[in-house]
């Protein structure tokens, strides 16, 4: 059976726990990442060391919007408008781009590769980072993080995308399209989700708009529940339309 697990976030271990979960429950697992690999959680190159042996095994890893600007800040390239994102706009330096993603868990990510020096600035810190992360991480996030995936009867993909015409059945996306499937959200209240049952002939599941417990809205599956908010990381089962839960192993967050 297939199994899509939501936004890692550098947890590891509790990464680990959830794929012994899912393998006692299945001996022989189609895995499926939704994204977001790095930041905040506490191991985010354990993490990727893992998922490029996964994928050598058949796992499928997509690409989430946390990745994505790693990809630019490693490799100076992207597959959304990094200038459409980043509020410093034009100014792509390694000093904007540090200034910006450290306020998004950046941070936690150079520290699992590198011992950060003291009294170092954002620019020199970066440059050891880019310096010391191996080839094979760096083509991971360059080469080997698709936009979307899907079956007969899913799809899937990191944010968003539109309610009537799925990523799933366009042939040439737009760069409009690229910045929603990596950065936008769902609208969502206290309530739930706010938007209208979307027009899909497939089920769609998604990580990156965050939720406590996961959310069936019409064809549209959340399952962003906050691994590095010591909540849950969650695989959703696409046969069976159901879940299997992990809570946050508090090594990855402490």
């Amino acid at each position: 059976m297939y199994y899509v697990i939501s936004d890692v976030h550098g947890c590891f271990y509790t990464l680990e726990k959830l794929l012994e979960k899912i393998r006692n429950k299945d001996s022989n697992p189609n895995l499926i990442f939704v994204g977001d690999y790095v930041d905040r959680g506490l191991h985010s190159k354990e993490v990727v060391e893992l998922l490029i042996q996964l994928q050598k095994e058949g796992a499928i890893c997509l690409r989430g919007n946390h990745d994505d600007v790693l990809d630019f800040i490693l490799n100076g390239e992207s597959v959304g408008d990094i200038r459409e994102v980043s509020p410093f706009k034009n100014d792509l330096s390694l000093a904007a781009m540090g200034q910006w993603w450290l306020q998004n868990g950046l941070l936690s990510t150079i520290s699992s590769y590198i011992e950060i020096p003291d009294e170092s600035t954002i620019t020199i810190v970066l440059e050891l980072f880019v310096n010391s992360v191996s080839l094979e991480h760096k083509l991971f996030f360059r080469q080997k993080l698709e936009l979307f995936w899907q079956n007969e009867t899913h799809f899937v993909c990191h944010g968003f995308c539109n309610l009537k015409y799925p990523i799933y059945s366009l042939t040439n996306l737009s760069s409009d399209v690229k910045l929603d499937a990596l950065w936008s959200r769902f609208p969502m209240n206290e309530k739930g989700l706010t938007c209208a049952e979307p027009d899909w002939d497939k089920i769609g599941v998604f990580g990156h708009t965050p939720v406590r417990t996961p959310i069936k809205h019409g064809k549209i599956r959340l399952i962003d529940t906050g691994a590095f908010l010591k909540n849950l990381l969650t695989a959703y089962c696409i046969e069976e339309d159901s879940y299997i839960f992990q809570g946050t192993d508090l090594r990855d967050v402490l």
